[in-house]
Protein backbone atom coordinates (compact mmCIF):
# COMPACT_ATOMS: atom_id res chain seq x y z
CA UNK A 1 0.00 0.00 0.00
CA UNK A 2 1.75 3.39 -0.83
CA UNK A 3 0.41 6.99 0.83
CA UNK A 4 0.38 10.06 -0.65
CA UNK A 5 0.64 12.96 1.40
CA UNK A 6 -1.59 15.60 -0.51
CA UNK A 7 -0.07 18.51 1.39
CA UNK A 8 3.03 17.33 -0.06
CA UNK A 9 2.49 16.19 -3.22
CA UNK A 10 3.82 19.39 -4.98
CA UNK A 11 7.06 19.03 -2.99
CA UNK A 12 6.62 15.26 -4.55
CA UNK A 13 6.59 16.14 -7.98
CA UNK A 14 9.04 19.03 -7.90
CA UNK A 15 11.58 16.03 -6.19
CA UNK A 16 11.10 13.42 -8.35
CA UNK A 17 9.04 14.61 -11.30
CA UNK A 18 7.50 11.67 -13.16
CA UNK A 19 9.45 9.29 -10.85
CA UNK A 20 7.35 10.06 -7.83
CA UNK A 21 5.74 8.04 -5.91
CA UNK A 22 2.09 8.66 -7.47
CA UNK A 23 3.52 7.52 -11.00
CA UNK A 24 3.78 3.12 -9.88
CA UNK A 25 1.29 1.33 -11.94
CA UNK A 26 -0.92 -1.58 -10.44
CA UNK A 27 -0.68 -0.87 -6.75
CA UNK A 28 -3.25 1.04 -4.76
CA UNK A 29 -3.53 4.67 -3.18
CA UNK A 30 -4.42 6.06 0.24
CA UNK A 31 -4.92 9.49 -0.07
CA UNK A 32 -4.52 10.77 3.21
CA UNK A 33 -6.86 13.60 5.04
CA UNK A 34 -5.30 16.84 5.35
CA UNK A 35 -7.90 19.09 7.01
CA UNK A 36 -7.73 21.02 3.88
CA UNK A 37 -11.25 22.34 2.08
CA UNK A 38 -12.81 20.36 -0.57
CA UNK A 39 -11.52 22.28 -3.31
CA UNK A 40 -8.16 22.04 -2.80
CA UNK A 41 -8.43 18.20 -2.03
CA UNK A 42 -10.58 17.67 -5.34
CA UNK A 43 -8.01 20.17 -7.36
CA UNK A 44 -5.33 17.74 -6.06
CA UNK A 45 -6.88 14.63 -6.78
CA UNK A 46 -7.53 15.72 -9.93
CA UNK A 47 -4.07 16.70 -10.86
CA UNK A 48 -2.84 12.76 -10.20
CA UNK A 49 -0.27 11.68 -13.20
CA UNK A 50 -0.99 9.57 -15.92
CA UNK A 51 -1.59 5.51 -14.66
CA UNK A 52 -3.87 7.07 -11.51
CA UNK A 53 -7.72 7.42 -12.51
CA UNK A 54 -9.48 10.59 -11.00
CA UNK A 55 -12.22 10.64 -8.57
CA UNK A 56 -14.96 13.28 -9.28
CA UNK A 57 -17.81 14.33 -7.00
CA UNK A 58 -21.41 15.08 -7.69
CA UNK A 59 -24.09 17.07 -6.09
CA UNK A 60 -23.91 16.11 -2.30
CA UNK A 61 -21.27 14.19 -2.73
CA UNK A 62 -18.65 14.86 -0.16
CA UNK A 63 -15.07 12.77 -1.10
CA UNK A 64 -13.11 13.75 2.47
CA UNK A 65 -15.08 16.30 4.95
CA UNK A 66 -13.19 18.98 6.66
CA UNK A 67 -12.35 17.69 9.95
CA UNK A 68 -12.79 14.03 8.78
CA UNK A 69 -10.50 11.39 10.12
CA UNK A 70 -10.98 8.62 7.31
CA UNK A 71 -9.08 8.06 4.25
CA UNK A 72 -10.13 7.38 1.07
CA UNK A 73 -8.54 4.12 -0.82
CA UNK A 74 -8.67 3.72 -4.34
CA UNK A 75 -8.24 0.10 -5.15
CA UNK A 76 -6.17 -0.22 -8.88
CA UNK A 77 -7.20 -3.64 -10.47
CA UNK A 78 -5.44 -4.15 -13.77
CA UNK A 79 -5.02 -0.95 -16.07
CA UNK A 80 -8.24 1.27 -14.56
CA UNK A 81 -9.53 1.77 -10.78
CA UNK A 82 -12.95 -0.57 -9.68
CA UNK A 83 -13.09 -0.04 -6.68
CA UNK A 84 -13.19 3.18 -4.07
CA UNK A 85 -13.12 2.21 0.20
CA UNK A 86 -14.10 4.68 2.23
CA UNK A 87 -12.37 5.54 5.53
CA UNK A 88 -14.06 6.55 9.08
CA UNK A 89 -16.41 10.23 8.38
CA UNK A 90 -16.06 10.09 4.64
CA UNK A 91 -19.24 9.68 2.54
CA UNK A 92 -18.69 8.32 -0.79
CA UNK A 93 -22.00 7.81 -2.08
CA UNK A 94 -25.09 9.17 0.44
CA UNK A 95 -28.39 7.78 1.05
CA UNK A 96 -30.43 10.77 -0.23
CA UNK A 97 -29.32 13.56 -2.75
CA UNK A 98 -28.58 13.63 -7.08
CA UNK A 99 -24.85 12.59 -6.19
CA UNK A 100 -22.90 10.10 -7.13
CA UNK A 101 -18.91 9.31 -7.40
CA UNK A 102 -17.52 8.87 -10.76
CA UNK A 103 -14.11 7.16 -12.10
CA UNK A 104 -12.26 7.91 -14.84
CA UNK A 105 -9.49 6.62 -15.44
CA UNK A 106 -6.58 8.94 -17.52
CA UNK A 107 -4.98 6.33 -19.15
CA UNK A 108 -3.44 2.88 -18.25
CA UNK A 109 -0.03 2.61 -16.27
CA UNK A 110 2.38 4.55 -18.32
CA UNK A 111 5.65 3.36 -18.41
CA UNK A 112 7.34 3.21 -14.99
CA UNK A 113 10.85 4.77 -14.08
CA UNK A 114 13.24 4.09 -11.49
CA UNK A 115 17.19 5.37 -12.56
CA UNK A 116 17.66 3.64 -15.54
CA UNK A 117 15.19 0.44 -14.97
CA UNK A 118 11.99 1.13 -17.33
CA UNK A 119 8.42 -1.01 -16.74
CA UNK A 120 6.95 -1.15 -19.80
CA UNK A 121 2.75 -2.23 -20.96
CA UNK A 122 2.63 -2.00 -24.80
CA UNK A 123 4.39 -2.36 -28.22
CA UNK A 124 5.20 1.63 -27.87
CA UNK A 125 6.16 1.80 -24.50
CA UNK A 126 9.06 -1.08 -25.57
CA UNK A 127 9.94 0.37 -28.45
CA UNK A 128 10.72 3.41 -27.01
CA UNK A 129 12.77 1.93 -24.29
CA UNK A 130 14.45 -0.04 -26.30
CA UNK A 131 15.76 2.93 -28.23
CA UNK A 132 16.93 4.68 -24.30
CA UNK A 133 19.24 2.08 -24.05
CA UNK A 134 21.45 4.11 -26.96
CA UNK A 135 21.94 7.26 -25.10
CA UNK A 136 22.36 5.51 -21.66
CA UNK A 137 19.00 6.04 -19.97
CA UNK A 138 17.58 2.66 -20.32
CA UNK A 139 19.78 -0.84 -18.95
CA UNK A 140 16.73 -2.54 -17.67
CA UNK A 141 13.29 -3.33 -18.84
CA UNK A 142 10.98 -5.02 -17.33
CA UNK A 143 7.88 -5.96 -19.25
CA UNK A 144 4.99 -6.17 -17.44
CA UNK A 145 1.86 -7.52 -19.74
CA UNK A 146 1.61 -9.85 -22.74
CA UNK A 147 3.03 -7.38 -25.73
CA UNK A 148 2.26 -8.05 -29.38
CA UNK A 149 4.47 -6.75 -31.87
CA UNK A 150 2.94 -5.43 -35.65
CA UNK A 151 6.61 -4.21 -36.42
CA UNK A 152 10.16 -6.07 -35.72
CA UNK A 153 12.28 -4.86 -32.36
CA UNK A 154 15.67 -3.47 -33.36
CA UNK A 155 18.03 -3.24 -31.10
CA UNK A 156 20.59 -0.45 -30.71
CA UNK A 157 23.78 -0.96 -32.62
CA UNK A 158 25.55 1.55 -30.12
CA UNK A 159 25.09 2.91 -26.62
CA UNK A 160 26.52 5.27 -24.26
CA UNK A 161 26.34 3.03 -21.20
CA UNK A 162 28.80 2.14 -19.31
CA UNK A 163 28.03 -1.25 -18.66
CA UNK A 164 27.45 -1.73 -22.73
CA UNK A 165 24.51 -4.36 -21.73
CA UNK A 166 20.78 -4.14 -22.20
CA UNK A 167 19.07 -6.53 -20.12
CA UNK A 168 14.92 -7.24 -21.01
CA UNK A 169 13.28 -9.59 -18.09
CA UNK A 170 9.66 -10.36 -19.68
CA UNK A 171 8.87 -10.86 -15.93
CA UNK A 172 6.81 -13.79 -17.39
CA UNK A 173 5.01 -12.85 -19.94
CA UNK A 174 4.76 -13.53 -24.09
CA UNK A 175 6.59 -11.23 -26.24
CA UNK A 176 4.29 -12.23 -29.89
CA UNK A 177 3.68 -11.76 -33.05
CA UNK A 178 1.04 -9.76 -33.95
CA UNK A 179 1.20 -8.48 -37.10
CA UNK A 180 -0.50 -8.82 -40.16
CA UNK A 181 1.26 -11.33 -42.23
CA UNK A 182 4.33 -12.76 -39.97
CA UNK A 183 7.41 -10.89 -38.94
CA UNK A 184 10.93 -11.74 -40.16
CA UNK A 185 12.11 -11.83 -36.70
CA UNK A 186 10.54 -10.59 -33.55
CA UNK A 187 13.77 -8.91 -31.58
CA UNK A 188 17.13 -8.00 -34.18
CA UNK A 189 20.16 -6.88 -34.03
CA UNK A 190 21.67 -7.46 -37.50
CA UNK A 191 24.79 -5.65 -38.85
CA UNK A 192 25.13 -4.08 -42.19
CA UNK A 193 28.71 -5.53 -42.85
CA UNK A 194 31.44 -6.70 -40.67
CA UNK A 195 33.29 -3.17 -40.62
CA UNK A 196 30.17 -2.59 -38.44
CA UNK A 197 29.90 -5.65 -36.84
CA UNK A 198 33.59 -5.76 -35.79
CA UNK A 199 34.08 -1.71 -35.04
CA UNK A 200 31.37 -1.04 -33.74
CA UNK A 201 28.77 -3.32 -32.45
CA UNK A 202 31.35 -5.87 -31.04
CA UNK A 203 31.55 -5.70 -26.62
CA UNK A 204 27.69 -5.36 -26.59
CA UNK A 205 25.67 -7.94 -24.43
CA UNK A 206 22.04 -8.90 -24.73
CA UNK A 207 20.38 -10.03 -21.99
CA UNK A 208 16.88 -11.90 -22.66
CA UNK A 209 14.82 -13.94 -20.29
CA UNK A 210 12.13 -15.34 -17.98
CA UNK A 211 9.31 -15.78 -20.17
CA UNK A 212 8.29 -17.12 -23.89
CA UNK A 213 8.49 -15.83 -27.52
CA UNK A 214 5.94 -16.58 -29.49
CA UNK A 215 5.80 -16.49 -33.90
CA UNK A 216 2.39 -16.96 -35.74
CA UNK A 217 3.87 -20.31 -37.31
CA UNK A 218 6.66 -21.62 -39.03
CA UNK A 219 6.84 -20.32 -42.09
CA UNK A 220 4.92 -17.52 -40.84
CA UNK A 221 7.25 -15.70 -38.48
CA UNK A 222 11.11 -15.57 -39.42
CA UNK A 223 13.06 -15.85 -36.39
CA UNK A 224 12.14 -15.43 -32.98
CA UNK A 225 15.60 -13.90 -31.82
CA UNK A 226 18.18 -12.89 -34.30
CA UNK A 227 20.74 -11.38 -32.67
CA UNK A 228 24.52 -10.10 -34.27
CA UNK A 229 27.53 -9.22 -33.40
CA UNK A 230 27.72 -9.01 -29.32
CA UNK A 231 29.72 -10.50 -26.43
CA UNK A 232 28.48 -12.14 -23.99
CA UNK A 233 25.01 -12.14 -24.44
CA UNK A 234 22.89 -14.64 -22.32
CA UNK A 235 19.26 -15.65 -23.43
CA UNK A 236 17.54 -18.03 -20.58
CA UNK A 237 14.70 -19.29 -18.68
CA UNK A 238 12.74 -19.08 -21.97
CA UNK A 239 9.76 -21.10 -23.82
CA UNK A 240 10.22 -20.68 -27.82
CA UNK A 241 7.27 -21.45 -30.41
CA UNK A 242 5.56 -21.43 -33.70
CA UNK A 243 8.18 -20.01 -35.94
CA UNK A 244 10.98 -21.05 -38.96
CA UNK A 245 14.34 -20.18 -36.45
CA UNK A 246 14.10 -20.04 -32.58
CA UNK A 247 17.27 -18.28 -31.64
CA UNK A 248 19.51 -17.80 -34.38
CA UNK A 249 23.53 -15.96 -33.02
CA UNK A 250 26.00 -14.78 -35.63
CA UNK A 251 28.83 -13.88 -34.62
CA UNK A 252 28.38 -13.55 -30.84
CA UNK A 253 30.84 -14.42 -28.88
CA UNK A 254 31.01 -16.58 -25.39
CA UNK A 255 27.09 -16.33 -25.62
CA UNK A 256 24.96 -18.64 -22.91
CA UNK A 257 21.43 -20.02 -24.10
CA UNK A 258 20.32 -21.80 -21.07
CA UNK A 259 17.21 -23.07 -19.76
CA UNK A 260 15.48 -22.99 -23.14
CA UNK A 261 12.25 -25.34 -24.69
CA UNK A 262 10.95 -25.30 -27.79
CA UNK A 263 7.73 -25.98 -29.69
CA UNK A 264 7.11 -26.29 -33.69
CA UNK A 265 10.00 -24.83 -34.95
CA UNK A 266 10.57 -25.54 -38.55
CA UNK A 267 13.95 -25.45 -38.66
CA UNK A 268 16.58 -25.07 -36.19
CA UNK A 269 15.64 -24.48 -32.71
CA UNK A 270 18.72 -23.19 -31.72
CA UNK A 271 21.42 -21.94 -34.52
CA UNK A 272 25.08 -20.76 -33.81
CA UNK A 273 26.64 -19.27 -36.57
CA UNK A 274 28.95 -17.08 -38.33
CA UNK A 275 28.19 -13.85 -40.11
CA UNK A 276 26.38 -13.95 -43.15
CA UNK A 277 26.63 -10.42 -44.09
CA UNK A 278 29.06 -8.54 -46.53
CA UNK A 279 32.49 -9.29 -45.47
CA UNK A 280 31.95 -11.99 -43.00
CA UNK A 281 33.56 -15.00 -43.76
CA UNK A 282 34.42 -18.52 -41.81
CA UNK A 283 37.10 -17.45 -39.74
CA UNK A 284 36.48 -13.52 -38.80
CA UNK A 285 32.58 -13.67 -37.76
CA UNK A 286 32.54 -16.67 -35.53
CA UNK A 287 30.12 -17.21 -32.53
CA UNK A 288 32.72 -19.11 -30.83
CA UNK A 289 32.76 -20.09 -27.28
CA UNK A 290 29.15 -20.18 -26.88
CA UNK A 291 27.22 -22.91 -24.94
CA UNK A 292 24.45 -24.45 -24.65
CA UNK A 293 23.10 -25.87 -21.71
CA UNK A 294 19.87 -27.05 -19.98
CA UNK A 295 17.85 -27.07 -23.05
CA UNK A 296 15.00 -28.91 -24.56
CA UNK A 297 13.59 -28.80 -28.13
CA UNK A 298 10.61 -30.67 -29.18
CA UNK A 299 10.99 -31.46 -33.19
CA UNK A 300 8.15 -30.66 -35.57
CA UNK A 301 9.79 -33.43 -37.77
CA UNK A 302 11.61 -32.92 -40.63
CA UNK A 303 13.29 -30.12 -39.75
CA UNK A 304 16.99 -29.74 -40.33
CA UNK A 305 18.13 -29.75 -36.57
CA UNK A 306 16.95 -29.23 -33.20
CA UNK A 307 20.88 -27.71 -32.40
CA UNK A 308 23.00 -26.36 -35.05
CA UNK A 309 26.67 -25.01 -35.18
CA UNK A 310 28.32 -23.61 -38.27
CA UNK A 311 32.10 -22.51 -38.45
CA UNK A 312 32.04 -21.57 -34.49
CA UNK A 313 34.96 -23.64 -32.45
CA UNK A 314 34.57 -23.78 -28.51
CA UNK A 315 31.24 -24.57 -28.71
CA UNK A 316 29.37 -26.94 -25.70
CA UNK A 317 26.14 -28.90 -26.06
CA UNK A 318 25.48 -29.76 -22.04
CA UNK A 319 22.46 -31.01 -20.59
CA UNK A 320 20.31 -30.63 -23.11
CA UNK A 321 17.40 -32.59 -25.12
CA UNK A 322 15.87 -33.33 -28.33
CA UNK A 323 12.60 -35.41 -28.97
CA UNK A 324 9.85 -35.20 -30.73
CA UNK A 325 9.31 -35.66 -34.66
CA UNK A 326 12.38 -37.19 -36.42
CA UNK A 327 14.65 -34.31 -37.56
CA UNK A 328 17.25 -34.78 -40.27
CA UNK A 329 20.09 -34.08 -37.11
CA UNK A 330 19.30 -33.60 -33.68
CA UNK A 331 22.80 -32.20 -33.59
CA UNK A 332 24.68 -30.74 -36.51
CA UNK A 333 28.22 -29.10 -36.44
CA UNK A 334 29.69 -28.02 -39.21
CA UNK A 335 33.12 -26.18 -39.49
CA UNK A 336 32.94 -25.27 -43.09
CA UNK A 337 36.41 -25.98 -43.47
CA UNK A 338 37.50 -23.38 -41.14
CA UNK A 339 41.16 -23.25 -40.62
CA UNK A 340 40.36 -21.59 -37.27
CA UNK A 341 37.38 -24.19 -35.79
CA UNK A 342 38.99 -27.23 -34.92
CA UNK A 343 36.99 -28.88 -31.86
CA UNK A 344 33.48 -29.43 -30.71
CA UNK A 345 31.97 -30.30 -27.47
CA UNK A 346 28.90 -32.42 -26.32
CA UNK A 347 28.43 -33.61 -22.45
CA UNK A 348 25.07 -35.46 -21.35
CA UNK A 349 22.54 -35.12 -23.82
CA UNK A 350 19.38 -36.73 -24.80
CA UNK A 351 18.32 -38.30 -27.95
CA UNK A 352 14.73 -39.78 -27.83
CA UNK A 353 13.95 -40.00 -31.07
CA UNK A 354 14.68 -41.25 -34.92
CA UNK A 355 16.16 -38.62 -37.18
CA UNK A 356 16.49 -39.16 -40.71
CA UNK A 357 20.24 -38.15 -41.07
CA UNK A 358 22.02 -38.77 -38.32
CA UNK A 359 21.39 -38.24 -34.16
CA UNK A 360 24.88 -36.44 -33.75
CA UNK A 361 26.45 -34.99 -37.04
CA UNK A 362 30.21 -34.19 -37.46
CA UNK A 363 32.58 -32.31 -39.87
CA UNK A 364 35.91 -30.85 -39.22
CA UNK A 365 38.75 -30.32 -41.10
CA UNK A 366 41.46 -32.12 -39.06
CA UNK A 367 40.29 -31.07 -35.81
CA UNK A 368 38.29 -33.69 -32.73
CA UNK A 369 34.76 -33.49 -31.64
CA UNK A 370 34.59 -34.48 -27.77
CA UNK A 371 31.26 -36.48 -27.11
CA UNK A 372 30.59 -37.41 -23.59
CA UNK A 373 27.43 -39.12 -22.34
CA UNK A 374 24.91 -39.71 -25.00
CA UNK A 375 21.81 -41.58 -24.33
CA UNK A 376 19.62 -42.59 -27.45
CA UNK A 377 16.32 -43.89 -26.66
CA UNK A 378 15.42 -44.81 -30.08
CA UNK A 379 17.67 -46.20 -33.43
CA UNK A 380 19.31 -43.74 -35.21
CA UNK A 381 22.73 -43.60 -37.57
CA UNK A 382 24.04 -42.38 -33.92
CA UNK A 383 27.24 -40.66 -34.59
CA UNK A 384 28.42 -39.53 -38.22
CA UNK A 385 31.75 -37.89 -38.60
CA UNK A 386 32.67 -36.30 -42.15
CA UNK A 387 36.32 -35.26 -43.30
CA UNK A 388 36.63 -31.97 -45.30
CA UNK A 389 40.05 -32.46 -45.02
CA UNK A 390 42.77 -33.68 -42.89
CA UNK A 391 41.44 -36.26 -40.02
CA UNK A 392 38.39 -35.81 -38.25
CA UNK A 393 39.38 -37.19 -34.76
CA UNK A 394 35.88 -38.37 -32.93
CA UNK A 395 36.55 -39.20 -29.15
CA UNK A 396 33.19 -41.18 -27.83
CA UNK A 397 33.08 -41.98 -24.18
CA UNK A 398 30.35 -43.02 -21.78
CA UNK A 399 27.77 -44.44 -23.80
CA UNK A 400 25.48 -46.46 -22.04
CA UNK A 401 23.18 -48.10 -24.02
CA UNK A 402 22.59 -48.47 -28.17
CA UNK A 403 19.52 -49.43 -29.37
CA UNK A 404 19.36 -52.61 -31.88
CA UNK A 405 19.97 -51.48 -35.49
CA UNK A 406 21.85 -48.03 -33.97
CA UNK A 407 25.02 -47.24 -36.47
CA UNK A 408 27.79 -44.92 -37.02
CA UNK A 409 29.51 -43.81 -39.94
CA UNK A 410 32.40 -42.35 -41.34
CA UNK A 411 33.03 -40.73 -44.15
CA UNK A 412 36.76 -39.56 -46.09
CA UNK A 413 39.53 -39.98 -43.08
CA UNK A 414 38.15 -40.14 -39.39
CA UNK A 415 39.72 -41.56 -36.52
CA UNK A 416 37.53 -42.70 -33.64
CA UNK A 417 38.20 -43.46 -29.83
CA UNK A 418 35.78 -45.47 -27.86
CA UNK A 419 35.69 -45.28 -23.86
CA UNK A 420 33.14 -47.30 -22.26
CA UNK A 421 30.80 -47.79 -24.41
CA UNK A 422 27.89 -50.01 -23.95
CA UNK A 423 29.07 -53.27 -26.38
CA UNK A 424 31.86 -51.09 -27.43
CA UNK A 425 33.74 -54.56 -27.39
CA UNK A 426 32.03 -55.27 -30.79
CA UNK A 427 32.26 -51.94 -32.61
CA UNK A 428 35.32 -52.83 -35.08
CA UNK A 429 34.97 -56.13 -35.49
CA UNK A 430 31.38 -56.41 -36.58
CA UNK A 431 30.54 -54.44 -39.21
CA UNK A 432 26.71 -54.42 -38.77
CA UNK A 433 27.65 -51.42 -36.39
CA UNK A 434 28.76 -49.51 -39.52
CA UNK A 435 26.71 -48.16 -42.35
CA UNK A 436 27.07 -50.14 -44.95
CA UNK A 437 29.34 -52.14 -43.36
CA UNK A 438 32.52 -49.62 -43.66
CA UNK A 439 34.31 -49.56 -41.08
CA UNK A 440 36.65 -46.25 -39.91
CA UNK A 441 39.72 -45.97 -42.20
CA UNK A 442 42.13 -43.26 -40.77
CA UNK A 443 45.49 -44.12 -39.60
CA UNK A 444 44.24 -45.59 -35.78
CA UNK A 445 40.78 -46.38 -34.11
CA UNK A 446 40.83 -47.37 -30.28
CA UNK A 447 38.25 -48.89 -27.94
CA UNK A 448 38.89 -49.09 -24.43
CA UNK A 449 36.77 -50.53 -21.40
CA UNK A 450 38.19 -51.42 -18.48
CA UNK A 451 41.08 -53.69 -19.16
CA UNK A 452 40.12 -54.11 -22.43
CA UNK A 453 41.67 -52.60 -25.45
CA UNK A 454 41.20 -53.24 -29.00
CA UNK A 455 43.04 -51.63 -31.89
CA UNK A 456 42.01 -51.65 -35.35
CA UNK A 457 43.40 -50.28 -38.95
CA UNK A 458 47.38 -49.02 -37.28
Amino acid sequence: MNYIDLKNFRKYEQLYGDNGPAKIGHINYVIKNTNEDVEDLQNQINNLPVGVSQITAGSNVTINPVGGTGNVTINAVNNGVTQIVAGTNISLNPTSGLGAVTISAIGGPAPSVVGNVVYVYNETDLVNAVSGHSTGTVNYICMMNNIGLTSSINLPKTTTSWSKQLHINLMGNTLYDNSVGGLPYLIGRIPIDQNEALNVMQSWAFILENGSLRGKGNGITGTLLDLGATYNSVVRKLRLENATRGIYFRFCLMGRVEHVTTLNIGEESVYLDKGNWTGATNSNSQSNHTKIESCRVYNIGNNFAAYRVQASSGVEIANSISEGLAPQHHVYFNSENSPVVKDFKIKVFHIESSSTTAGIYVRIAGGFADINSVFSQYVNNLFVAESSSGSVNMIIRNVPWLPVGTKFRGIGNTKWVFTDIYDGGNLFNAATYWVSSTLPNAGQSVYWNGNTRATVNI
